[in-house]
């Protein structure tokens, strides 16, 4: 460009720039440069009330938003609260579980410990009558595990044949024991009773039908652990009962053992219940006995016994008698004491340490069948017979001589030859040379 041109266009510029100036001097302001007319300020009423509207839309998001986590918080609170409810429950079934568990425990150990404890006082009997019988004790040597018939027969007939040379030079001497020689002897009649207030009455009302005369009938009652009014009322009995009988005696004699009527009969309890019985009858018989001639052993709960049971214990003239004792006339056996043994018994035992009890009519691993001869399992036993010889017997319905009472016979309560009570007393009987008989054919039926 020539240097005209560029003076023009200057020139230009400089109108231009002055033109601009002046108008925004005098205040004029061109339309695209005004702000428009619609257009709210800030501050304005336009302004504050969009506020207010944003304001208002934000609220109800957020709580609406809170008022839905409230409800899931509600509805898992409420889960957790059933929830808890259930647990506590469960916990609650279980403490009276294990409160039920720990009772069951308690009475188990119990038991265990009395077991023990009877254990251990059998035992220590046991050894005590172990070393007092040493000196006489010849018996012949342990047989084998295994015992054939001959074998067995040859260690019956050796043990019986031993036995009886070493017994016989102390047989005590009794007087007769005939009935002949003494139809009308004195008689002590030894009952123990336990609980017996139900049947009391009716065993002296059966007393009292014997044939026997009163006047030769002395009676001895001893109870114990009693826990109805047993001892109350033979004790308000005893006016009436000493009118009509030659002597009543009254014993009482607690032993702090107790059990139920369905737990008697259990083999666990056998060994400690026998060992009471055995002791309450030795305590009645020192207290009770003095001029008798024989003494009749009867259980409290005889359901039936003839009148001239007495005559007809006396009739075999034998110096320990005992009756068949049944469920029912002609019916089962009840008293399973009264046995007999056999060779393949006796061989039995003479593998047995010398304090194992036995006890018979209970069939498990500690007391397993040995061949004995029940009157149960013999219904030919006796037949033809008036008398049968026994090894043991029952108490239920027993007459001994009373002088084989105080030459020492008694009921023992620790293992005697493996046998309790009156078992024990059948087989001290068989040591001091009077072996016992039983009458088959009488019955006396036990409750």
């Amino acid at each position: 460009m020539s240097r005209r041109g560029q003076l023009l266009l200057l020139v230009t510029f400089g109108v231009l720039a002055a033109s601009s100036t002046l108008a925004y001097m005098s205040g004029y302001q061109c339309a695209p440069c005004r702000p428009p007319a619609t257009l709210p300020q800030p501050g304005s009423g336009v302004t504050q009330e969009l506020d207010a509207q944003f304001a208002g839309s934000s609220d109800r998001r957020v709580a609406a938003e809170f008022e839905t986590e409230l409800t899931d918080s509600s509805e898992r609170q409420l889960d957790l609260d059933t929830r808890l409810e259930a647990s506590l429950a469960e916990i609650d079934r279980l403490k009276q579980k294990m409160e039920e568990l720990t009772k069951e425990r308690t009475t188990l150990m119990e038991r265990v410990r009395t077991a023990s404890a009877n254990l251990q006082r059998c035992k220590s009997r046991a050894e005590l009558a172990a070393q007092e019988r040493c000196a006489n004790d010849q018996r012949p040597a342990m047989q084998p595990a295994t015992v054939d018939e001959s074998a067995a027969k040859a260690a019956a007939s050796t043990f019986l044949n031993q036995t009886s040379v070493i017994l016989m030079a102390s047989k005590p001497e009794i007087a007769s024991a005939g009935a002949t020689a003494d139809p009308v002897a004195n008689i002590l009649i030894l009952t123990p009773l336990k609980n017996a207030e139900l049947h009391i009455e009716s065993y002296l009302s059966k007393l009292d039908r014997l044939d026997y005369p009163k006047t030769h009938i002395s009676i001895g009652l001893l109870v114990s652990d009693s826990q109805d009014g047993t001892f109350d009322l033979v004790q308000s009995l005893l006016p009436e009962l000493q009118s009509k009988y030659r002597s009543v005696r009254l014993v009482r004699k607690d032993f702090n053992f107790r059990l139920g009527q369905q737990e008697r009969h259990e083999y666990v309890v056998q060994p400690h219940r026998r060992a009471i019985l055995a002791q309450s009858r030795n305590i009645l018989l020192a207290t009770c006995l003095r001029d008798e001639r024989w003494v009749l052993w009867l259980d409290s709960d005889l359901h039936f016994f003839p009148s001239n049971l007495i005559q007809q214990l006396l009739q075999p003239e034998k110096p320990i008698v005992v009756a068949n004792v049944v469920l029912a006339l002609g019916g089962g056996v009840y008293d399973l004491n009264s046995w007999q043994q056999t060779p393949e018994s006796l061989a039995y035992e003479e593998k047995l340490p010398r304090d194992q009890l036995l006890l018979e009519g209970y069939e498990t691993s500690m007391s397993p069948p040995r061949g004995i001869n029940f009157f149960r399992d013999n219904p030919d036993f006796g037949d033809g017979q008036a008398t049968v010889e026994l090894d043991a017997v029952g108490a239920g319905a027993l007459l001994v001589h009373a002088d084989l009472h105080r030459y020492g016979l008694n009921f023992p309560s620790y293992p005697f030859r493996h046998r309790i009570e009156s078992e024990g007393l059948g087989q001290m009987a068989v040591a001091m040379g009077y072996r016992p008989h039983g009458l088959p054919h009488l019955e006396v039926v036990h409750l």
